[in-house]
């Protein structure tokens, strides 16, 4: 845009989960978010946590925070529910603005939608937006849940399903 290359990724653009990218990291992990010297953005996402820092290069990193599940290893901070992004404003002379914004949405109508929906793991789903702890790294409980529901067999069928429409 205008002359400034932009790179998107979730996470590292080889890999898309870890701990790497985290707010503190050190500055190297950045810069493998560049595929070469001559990008000068980098948007990644995956960690949840609004973020603006440079490359070793000066190559700008931003991540835009998270629109529903915002998250901050500082406890008031976390409690900060607000869906979470950025607008970047690019102009003739090059990058004008990075504005990170903050608003306000209904949580508990969120959850109803959840509900509504049948969304599968939808109590673990809510109750990361209330506490803002996200607990799906939890090996162990991801497997009662998955038990409990029958989502490894649910999960089973319909990759069986997709095997034969896509064979067909």
């Amino acid at each position: 845009m205008n002359g400034v290359k932009i790179q998107i990724s979730h996470n590292l653009p080889n890999i898309n989960y870890g701990p790497e990218l985290i707010a503190q990291a050190d500055t190297p992990a950045f810069n493998q978010l560049f595929d070469t010297e001559h990008t000068d953005i980098a948007v990644y996402g995956h960690i949840h946590h609004q973020v603006l820092r440079y490359s070793s290069l000066d190559q700008l990193v931003i991540n835009p925070g998270s629109i529903g599940m915002a998250y901050s290893k500082h406890t008031r901070l976390n409690k900060d529910r607000r869906a979470q992004y950025a607008l970047l404003t690019i102009d003739d002379s090059g990058v004008s603005n990075v504005d990170f914004k903050k608003v306000n949405y209904d949580i508990s109508q969120e959850a109803h939608r959840a509900d509504a929906y049948n969304l599968p793991y939808a109590a673990l789903y809510q109750e990361s937006f209330k506490t803002g702890i996200s607990r799906v790294s939890d090996g162990e409980l991801l497997a009662t849940i998955n038990e409990a529901n029958g989502y490894i067999s649910q999960l089973k069928q319909f990759l069986l399903h997709e095997q034969k429409r896509l064979t067909n």
